[in-house]
């Protein structure tokens, strides 16, 4: 009876623990959870839930824990896994998470919507092989489910497979016409033609029940087509009125964003940059040598990127938010108490320790490098916002590599204008506020360069498309690697792009995109006024 009565009690504790949490009474569950934890410490679905109290908290590390033991009690409740991993993947610990993922993974009695999941994360973890085997496995399991075609197009198309890729969202939109993301994407895959293109049905769904965000990736959609037609004035109609529906639903203000670069300038000038020579000096050459390739997106990076990873040695681990996630985390852990403002995070990070942030840096990085790999000695972020960190990047990294991008600067803001992002780029859909940041950003730029001795290298696009081999082997000097003329052979590189140029780069270098801003002279008028007042070239 003694026995019976626990069970009653744990069972009564769970129900009411459970009935708190859904309606967000977090005092109440937590109160349970403790309970719980107290007087049931081997009870599997009692630290479950204190897993997920601690989770809705905020408190990863706890989350962590109670999750590992939940599953170790109950290994046979592979749902409670995937708690395990979101909370794996939020502390950023990749080892672990893709162990558990691979466990998942080997489990045959998964739905298909499961495994649609487990193909997800395996694609953010950067695993696009192991992502196609499971949506693959989701389609035998449920073929007539369009979304599992499009996910595994996605991967596809990432992997460089654009001809599977294609077969996979023509799949899609046949299940379903309506998927806006398949056709879309149908028309990023490839140049479109008059012979092949995806304008009746997109104009078929401009004329159904639409949300904003679908409205505008159909726009840019055709505002692709007609470009690739070269109907030119068509094409930035489209795109003119995408761009304008896009701004229109975000919340920004872009002379926020150009007061934090000017305050980035004004913290980190030269006297702090010389107060830190010291301490770079004594730090200890990393095992993993980064190359940081950044500046404005759409300005060759990930070309670049592809000519740089054709070196065995070096592996690309693609846009990583890593850089910033640490140095917010050593902040918060060193001031956390005077962090009120984005202009007090700036300061804070004056007098944070560096050395403790390059340390955890290469720590992280080196979690994406493939168990199987051999002789990995490089390792390419390529997030082009890290153009914000470049002094404190030096700082906390003393021998990394970092490549700054350029272009033309009316083809960087054309190229620019004409991309759908999925969040990041707010001040991309108006031609003014685009100016305005590439003008603050050219500053910052500036002031970086300044700084005596601060290793940096500018590779302008155009130069790379046009002498690709001169300027691979200046870029493979200052990294200190060996140059092979068959690395510019871009074409062949077959390993993942998660970017928004993931298509375009399958192809062998090329010149056509130098000066594509011309076609739009006229329309690109406010853009090209911007510039030119601020003392920029536009010819």
């Amino acid at each position: 009876m003694a026995v019976q009565n626990e069970i009653l009690s744990v069972d009564n504790l769970l129900d009411s623990g459970w009935q708190n949490l859904r309606l967000q009474k977090m005092e109440l569950a937590l109160d349970i959870a403790q309970t719980l934890s107290k007087h049931y410490p081997e009870h599997a679905e009692a630290c479950f839930f204190n897993g997920q109290v601690s989770a809705q908290l905020q408190e990863l590390t706890s989350a962590k824990f109670y999750f590992e033991k939940a599953c170790h009690l109950a290994p046979h409740i592979h749902q409670w896994q995937f708690a395990l991993l979101n909370i794996l993947l939020a502390n950023s610990q990749k080892t672990d998470a893709l162990r558990v993922l691979n466990n998942l993974a080997g489990l045959q009695q998964l739905s298909a919507r499961e495994l649609n999941k487990l193909g997800l994360l395996y694609s953010q973890l950067n695993k696009p092989e192991l992502a196609v085997q499971q949506y693959k496995r989701a389609i035998t399991l449920d073929p007539n489910n369009h979304e599992h075609h499009y996910s595994l197009a996605t991967v596809l198309r990432h992997c460089g497979d654009l001809i599977q890729a294609e077969a996979a969202l023509l799949k899609a939109t046949e299940l379903n016409p309506n998927d806006v993301e398949a056709v879309c994407l149908l028309v990023d895959l490839s140049k479109q033609t008059l012979e092949f293109n995806q304008i009746a049905p997109l104009n078929a769904l401009l004329a159904k029940p639409l949300t904003p965000r679908q409205s505008v990736q159909i726009h840019f959609a055709l505002a692709k087509t007609y470009e690739d037609l070269e109907q030119y004035p068509q094409a930035f109609a489209l795109l003119e009125t995408g761009a304008k529906i896009r701004r229109q639903h975000l919340q920004y203000d872009v002379k926020q964003d150009v007061d934090v670069l000017s305050a980035i300038s004004e913290s980190f000038d030269e006297n702090w940059w010389l107060k830190g020579v010291k301490q770079q000096s004594k730090m200890d050459i990393k095992q993993v040598t980064p190359i940081f390739i950044l500046g404005m997106p759409r300005t060759g990076s990930t070309l670049l990127e592809r000519v740089l990873s054709a070196e065995p040695s070096v592996y690309s681990a693609g846009e990583l938010s890593d850089f910033t996630r640490l140095l917010t985390e050593q902040v918060n852990l060193q001031f956390g108490d005077k962090v009120r403002s984005k202009r007090q995070f700036i300061e804070c990070c004056k007098d944070i320790n560096f050395q403790t942030l390059g340390d955890k840096y290469i720590h992280s990085i080196k979690q994406y490098i493939p168990v199987d790999s051999q002789g990995i000695r490089y390792v390419i972020d390529k997030l082009p916002f890290n153009y914000l960190y470049i002094g404190l990047i030096k700082k906390a990294l003393p021998n990394a590599k970092i490549i700054h991008v350029t272009r033309d600067p009316m083809d960087t803001c054309y190229a620019v204008y004409k991309t759908l992002f999925q969040q990041a780029y707010p001040f991309s859909y108006d031609q003014v506020e685009l100016a305005e940041y590439y003008v603050a950003y050219q500053r910052l730029m500036s002031h970086w360069q300044s700084l005596p001795d601060l290793s940096m290298l500018d590779v302008a696009y155009e130069d790379l498309v046009q002498t690709p081999q001169q300027i691979g082997e200046q870029v493979f000097e200052f990294c200190q690697l060996t140059w092979q003329d068959r690395y510019t052979q871009v074409q062949d590189n077959r390993s993942a792009i998660n970017t928004a140029s993931s298509s375009q780069v399958r192809q062998a270098i090329h010149k056509n995109s130098i000066a594509k801003w011309r076609k739009y002279q006229t329309q690109l008028s406010p853009l090209q006024a911007k510039l030119v007042s601020a003392g920029f070239t536009c010819d």
